[in-house]
């Protein structure tokens, strides 16, 4: 391994004995060869200890840490903090890539000098095997872009794994995880620091992380954690005042990618919490509806009927529109594809409307 490496892949490790084997041998085994492997030990009580150790003795390119249990944020900032390469990969430690995904991603970040490329990925269940998750805006991919002009990945999952990062650009922006020991959802405030600050972005159509969803022990399935994503929210807000004229600016793009993050994590909580968490998103953001800040055409209408069910849970009107929202729609459903709201007739298998969405872009400030 060279004195500074192409690539730095970041895997934190906690309690994954079952699967790190597949994970690391998954990096090992890439086509390129100049990387470093830095494995975080986050305080796992099982073998994952002696596993790193092991795989730092028989690989001089793999870097072994240990630190009491803190968390995911700060395992991964360790790693950032002793990283060497010139681009940085984050690898979750139960997930495995295929062997040209940094010789691919590396190749295009330098010859299009991006600070960030990123990929679609595959979805695995054990029962199901894996499917292709297309989830970069299609019009983006292929060219070098900015977040701050095509603003619509700011409203994509924020797979931080699925990309490389310039290790210079995010150490000049200061930009790192927010270490909240137990927390989840910490890649949500890395991934829009990542692109409120990124000039030259690539996304390409190839997918090579297997991302595992049926692991029983994820972190994002602990029911002790549904106010994360309001901490990461925080975090963001703090970010973004180092820069008063883009957090200005960014105003309704961040609260319509926030009520997006947070209807998304009202589904995955359970039964049992969804009532705190439905209660502090009505305090958000009842007021905002009502200015009208927030905009109804930005949200198919099923999601819409979600929100004000939410905002107004004793009021009439929104479960009349649900009831029949409901019936309508053993017919016609309501799909996002490509930014634009499409709806479907006979159970799915003609389209009959499909009209562009306009969502905030980074610039739409407060209008």
């Amino acid at each position: 391994m060279s004195d500074s490496p192409k690539v730095s892949v970041i895997v934190p490790i906690y309690g994954v004995e079952k699967y790190l084997r597949q994970c690391v041998g998954s990096i090992l085994a890439q086509t390129l060869k100049d990387i470093e492997v830095i494995l975080v030990d986050d305080g796992s009580s099982d073998r994952c200890p002696e596993m790193v150790d092991e795989y730092a003795r028989r690989d001089p390119r793999v870097v072994a840490i240990h630190q009491p249990n803190s968390g995911y944020g700060r395992a991964v900032n360790q790693g950032l903090r002793v990283a060497r390469g010139e681009y940085i990969g984050i690898i979750e430690p139960d997930d495995w890539i295929d062997e040209d995904m940094y010789e691919d991603l590396y190749n295009i970040a330098i010859a299009n000098k991006v600070q960030v490329v990123r990929s679609n990925y595959y979805r695995y269940q054990q029962s199901k095997g894996n499917e292709k998750v297309d989830l970069l805006p299609a019009q983006d991919i292929g060219k070098v872009m900015s977040p701050k002009i095509h603003s619509d990945i700011f409203y994509c999952r924020p797979t931080v794994w699925a990309a490389i990062y310039n290790r210079q650009f995010l150490k000049d922006n200061d930009i790192s995880f927010l270490e909240t020991p137990g927390a989840s959802y910490q890649d949500v405030s890395f991934n829009f620091k990542v692109l409120a600050r990124a000039a030259r972005v690539w996304l390409t159509s190839r997918a090579y992380v297997h991302y595992r969803s049926d692991n029983e022990n994820a972190s994002t399935k602990a029911t002790n954690k549904i106010f994360c994503i309001v901490d990461e929210w925080k975090e963001i807000d703090r970010y973004m005042s180092r820069y008063p004229e883009d957090k200005e600016a960014s105003y309704a793009l961040r609260l319509h990618v926030r009520l997006d993050n947070y209807m998304w994590n009202l589904k995955r909580i359970n039964n049992s919490s969804k009532e705190k968490f439905r209660e502090l998103v009505a305090e958000e953001y009842r007021d905002l509806l009502h200015s009208g800040v927030i905009r109804r055409d930005c949200f198919t209408r099923r999601k819409w009927i979600m929100i004000l069910r939410r905002m107004h849970p004793h009021s009439f009107k929104p479960i009349l529109i649900w009831l029949v929202q409901l019936i309508t729609g053993l017919i016609l459903k309501p799909k996002i594809e490509n930014n634009k709201r499409c709806l479907y007739a006979f159970f799915g298998l003609i389209r009959i409307h499909s009209k562009d969405m306009r969502r905030p872009s980074f610039y739409d400030s407060r209008a």
